[in-house]
């Protein structure tokens, strides 16, 4: 069993499909433990056939986990989904009653910004979910592409703090997903209280975006297929 600091696994080349889903659980006090819940059910049984790693993170509110779970393929996920899925929430349900499992969405990671060496612990990793008028995949990449444009040729956008950002691509075309790691979560607020013009203006106006939002985490526990 791992507990990662980071998500630079999620530069690794053979993840087929990544899934990420929510958690809501009644308070601050159940989120660690629905989390070692969660953990604790992959081990009372096989390791799920395709699961490549999982990452539980704890979300800033209180109330929510990500779960950021990297598979072969999107094959593997159904196929795990369609058996193995029932018993690992029933098992983590049994142990912190009330999780409501909201919906989870798969993706596909399509670009990063590169990792300094020596980058700093990864202390607030933050998610920005894009969501788009219809699908449109191509427009997807057009907007991570305008993203990395507007930071290259506006140096003010290069914010103090952060690390690293991974930004996703939704397989249903509609959602564009970025998560970035941060040094803390002050870094990530001064960030976003002022952002650069440039980019701004690319993110939130960019033609079909119906809406942006913005939350903050902190990496908790997480596994690997090579853990089992």
């Amino acid at each position: 069993m791992t507990e990662p600091t980071t998500l630079s696994d999620a530069l690794r080349a053979d993840a087929g499909l990544v899934l990420v889903g929510e958690w809501a659980v009644a308070s601050q006090q159940d989120q660690r433990p629905a989390a070692d819940a969660a953990l604790a059910a992959w081990q009372d049984g096989a390791w799920p056939v395709g699961l490549l790693a999982y990452h539980c993170l704890l979300g800033e509110d209180g109330g929510n986990l990500l779960q950021y779970q990297q598979w072969t393929s999107a094959d593997a996920c159904r196929a795990f989904v369609a058996t193995g899925r029932p018993r690992w929430l029933a098992s983590a349900a049994a142990a912190v009653p009330g999780i409501q499992h909201r919906q989870a969405t798969g993706y596909q990671r399509y670009r990063s910004t590169p990792r300094l060496d020596g980058a700093p612990a990864t202390g607030c990793l933050a998610t920005v979910s894009v969501d788009f008028d219809g699908a449109d995949p191509e427009r997807q990449r057009d907007w991570v592409d305008s993203v990395f444009s507007a930071a290259d040729s506006d140096q003010a956008s290069l914010e103090a703090g952060l690390i690293a950002a991974h930004f996703h691509l939704s397989v249903d075309g509609t959602r564009v997903l970025n998560v970035a790691e941060w040094t803390n979560a002050d870094a990530h607020r001064r960030a976003v209280t002022k952002p650069a013009a440039r980019l701004r203006r690319t993110t939130q106006q960019f033609p079909g975006v119906t809406g942006i939002a913005v939350q903050r985490f902190t990496s908790y526990r997480g596994a690997t297929s090579t853990d089992w």
